[in-house]
């Protein structure tokens, strides 16, 4: 009952966002397949892309504490249907704005992904 209750609340966060969100990208860098000796160079893994809807905001002064969180970091909450987590070192875009995760809270209450809260810095 209560998981129900959750994917509710995340259908409330999708339309919410939809509504005065705008779209955001992350992109991870996959893991290349290293160096080939026989072509003597280092093979990419490309990149992998999702996207979903979210908003950005600056942290209030009062949180800024110059190590965790720096001055220009950026808070994005990102639509629970981006479709994966954001991890550090992922890059979110939204805009013009390039933004390297530093840290991903999703909140998950009873497992159920309602809102991923991302700590963004400049890249």
């Amino acid at each position: 009952m209560a998981s129900a209750l959750y994917g509710e609340l995340a259908q409330a966060a999708v339309d919410l966002l939809n509504e005065l969100g705008q779209i955001v990208l992350l992109t991870r860098s996959a893991a290349g397949s290293g160096y080939d000796p026989d072509q003597g160079v280092v093979e990419d893994g490309g990149e992998q892309v999702w996207s979903a809807n979210g908003v950005e905001f600056e942290y209030a002064q009062r949180e800024v504490d110059g190590s965790l969180i720096q001055s220009g970091d950026r808070r994005v909450l990102i639509a629970p249907n981006l479709g994966t987590m954001p991890q550090s070192g992922d890059v979110v875009t939204l805009g013009a704005y390039r933004l390297e995760v530093v840290e991903s809270r999703p909140l998950q209450p009873a497992g159920v992904v309602v809102l991923h809260e991302v700590q963004a810095r400049g890249t």
